[in-house]
């Protein structure tokens, strides 16, 4: 299962629409989205009141909360919103083991207008993206059939940080439904390990499945030698002929179709 929580996110682009097949709330804005969380966020400190962070998550917790609305804007402009928060005490409890406050989410997620603008990914998803106030925290549109994964492994997700606090995986605080605008969008909230970097050296896309043949050309060295790549159909020769590889071509640092300079 450890693939199935292993998510490294595209990269933020400078593009301000949105809309792909594998992504959701093409209409709904950054603001909007904002307003989304903070209100979730409100509900979750009352549902999760008095719980504990060594508990395991019980089958009522793992269900989404009723869904409530609000209304947001002022004057004529107002307009109402409704969200569902997925496994509310859950993704609190998660944030509570990573030592995340109730008020330091709330304030991140209060942003001015300039700030609340949306960036297009780089990934074929078309996902939108977006970054709280000090940059500890981003948000992701994503599509239905990945809130359906991420529910089905959430109960071993909580369970795996509660016991492995150093874990590498990335860490999901909040999952929302949210309809706005006569459209729907589903958003996840995470913690952006990079978020402080001075310098970020590489990016990495990695992927929990089989690479595609001629795709899996940017291993370095180290970690092509290294991988176990057990079941995966890909053999020794292919590893060999593979750029990067020992007695393989020169290397190659991005698989995207292209040759690039080591």
């Amino acid at each position: 299962k450890s693939n199935s929580f292993c998510t490294l996110l595209e990269p933020m682009g400078a593009a301000q629409s949105a809309g792909g097949a594998a992504t959701s709330g093409a209409q709904i804005s950054g603001k909007e989205l904002t307003w989304a969380i903070r209100e979730a966020a409100k509900q979750d400190v009352k549902a999760a009141a008095g719980i504990r962070t060594d508990s395991e998550a019980t089958a009522e917790e793992l269900q989404p909360a009723a869904p409530f609305s609000f209304e947001y804007g002022m004057g004529d402009e107002k307009r109402t919103m409704t969200v569902t928060s997925y496994a509310p005490t859950v993704f609190a409890r998660i944030r509570r083991i990573e030592g995340v406050t109730d008020e330091h989410f709330l304030s991140e997620w209060t942003l001015p207008d300039d700030k609340c603008q949306t960036a297009l990914g780089e990934g074929r998803s078309m996902a939108m993206f977006l970054k709280s106030a000090s940059l500890d925290f981003m948000c992701k549109t994503i599509a239905e059939v990945e809130v359906t994964v991420l529910n089905s492994i959430l109960a071993d997700y909580l369970t795996h940080l509660r016991t492995h606090p150093d874990s590498l995986l990335m860490r999901f605080l909040m999952l929302l439904r949210i309809e706005a605008n006569n459209d729907v969008g589903f958003l996840l909230v995470f913690s952006d390990s990079f978020a402080h970097a001075a310098k970020l050296n590489e990016r990495w896309d990695i992927k929990g499945r089989v690479p595609k043949p001629g795709k899996f050309r940017h291993f370095p060295p180290r970690a092509a030698e290294d991988l176990d790549l057990e079941g995966s159909g890909i053999t020794d020769a292919d590893r060999a002929a593979e750029p990067g590889t020992p007695g393989g071509a020169a290397s190659t640092r991005f698989s995207d179709g292209e040759d690039h300079p080591p």
